[in-house]
């Protein structure tokens, strides 16, 4: 036996030795979480690493000391908080979710370039079967698998030993001690580097696995529980001018789409063919506007409410009334057709339906409808409209990742396809 295959021999029997006996004898709590700590940092963290290696080493003079207490104080932090969380018999279903939730987390932030924040959780939240089966595909399934899957699987397999609950109380509180001094002596000792650091790349706190997701998660919660119980009414005096009885019913179609960038309108003066159609139309452009957010549960609710960009906060469409409650109130028929992820609040008190239920053979599948879908909703609509009304038709437009979904074939002229919903950002 070669010394090399000698010494892989020896580490391979070691560690089958060290599972047998963690099996036998169980391990404790905080060893566990040191575990988990010391995996989602290895295996969850790959862009929080590509950054901060940027940050440090790719610099005219590397700060070697900040180099080399930043996998350490990352640990303490990490540990810290799941230390928090991870309490008795809830430990293991706490750590088994926190691996599970940071396996998905961490191959979409690898795979799209996102970061963790409120507004990327309520997306998650906040999205449906159709958008959310996009994203499934084998590599995904075989990450979880590998990042997540297996150490819980792991864990179930060990057992934890336990102790009085003074003992264990004891035991916590040195391991957090420990970590803490670790977490505040590293800090005050280099507080200059890691205030400059945190200052000028705020990305961090967002692609710091699984402390993201805790913060993402609060803020999310924090705002839903702050939005007012009550509905603020809004144009309560508003009236529609009836002059001339004898004129036919007027018909206002408001077509909602995707966010879109300007940049990439031909409208606006991009070099390529992106609208030609609206182009013959002579229609009007009206270039200095702009989108509260690109999350559809934030731009959508802010373009219907009377607050504009500075004002709005995320959940106000579902306690203040907007242009639709305004119009009904009014006597106009008000209908909002859907083809995308839904109304984020803006239709809940209208009439409202989804297109996708009134299904075309030629354009949906058994998963979702093209946009074509909701011509015939509208003609179905004006066949029965008899006063004033108002349609929106919300459009899923050029809706990601899997763009190639959006249109039927004959309208590719735009190529080569990307034809995945995988793009492999890292």
């Amino acid at each position: 036996m070669t010394p090399s295959k000698s010494i892989v021999h020896t580490l391979l029997s070691k560690w089958i030795f060290a599972i047998r006996n963690a099996r036998q004898k169980g391990i404790s709590t905080n060893l566990l979480i040191g575990l988990v700590t010391f995996w989602l940092l290895l295996f969850a963290n790959a862009e929080l690493w590509n950054v901060l290696w940027k940050l440090v080493f790719k610099t005219d003079e590397v700060n070697w000391q900040l180099a080399a207490s930043l996998p350490v104080i990352v640990f303490a932090w990490v540990f810290t908080v799941l230390s928090l969380l991870s309490w008795g018999r809830l430990a293991k279903p706490i750590l088994c979710l926190v691996l599970i939730s940071a396996s998905f987390a961490s191959y979409f932030m690898n795979a799209y370039g996102i970061v963790i924040d409120y507004t990327m959780f309520t997306n998650v939240v906040e999205t449906d079967v159709a958008e959310a089966t996009e994203l499934l595909n084998w590599k995904l399934g075989l990450w979880v698998a590998m990042v997540g899957v297996l150490p819980v699987y792991l864990i179930a397999r060990v057992p934890l030993r336990r102790k009085p609950w003074a003992k264990a109380l004891v035991s916590r509180f040195i391991a957090l001690s420990l970590a803490l001094l670790t977490l505040s002596g590293i800090a005050l000792s280099q507080y200059q580097s890691y205030a400059s650091l945190l200052r000028n790349n705020r990305e961090i706190r967002l692609i710091l696995v699984p402390t993201n997701l805790f913060a993402a998660g609060h803020g999310y919660l924090k705002r839903q529980l702050a939005s007012p119980k009550t509905l603020t009414a809004i144009g309560t005096d508003a009236v529609v001018n009836r002059q001339g009885a004898a004129r036919k019913p007027r018909l206002l179609v408001l077509a909602v789409g995707e966010t879109a960038r300007s940049a990439n309108f031909s409208l606006n003066g991009y070099s390529r063919e992106t609208n030609p159609e609206l182009e013959k139309r002579n229609v009007i452009s009206f270039t200095n506007v702009s989108s509260c957010g690109t999350a559809t549960a934030v731009s959508l609710p802010c373009m219907f409410l009377d607050v504009g960009k500075a004002q709005y906060k995320d959940g106000l469409a579902k306690s203040r009334e907007g242009l639709l409650d305004v119009l009904q109130r009014a006597g106009i028929s008000v209908m909002w057709t859907d083809n995308n992820s839904g109304c984020k609040g803006v239709c809940d008190r209208v009439p409202n339906h989804k297109a996708a239920s009134h299904a075309d053979s030629q354009l949906c599948t058994s998963e979702e409808c093209k946009d074509g879908v909701l011509l015939t909703e509208m003609q179905d609509f004006i066949k029965r409209q008899e006063g004033d009304a108002v349609l929106v038709l919300h459009y899923k437009g050029s809706h990601g990742p899997a763009y190639y979904k959006r249109y039927p074939s004959q309208f590719k002229k735009f190529a080569p396809v990307c034809e995945t919903a995988y793009f492999g950002a890292s």
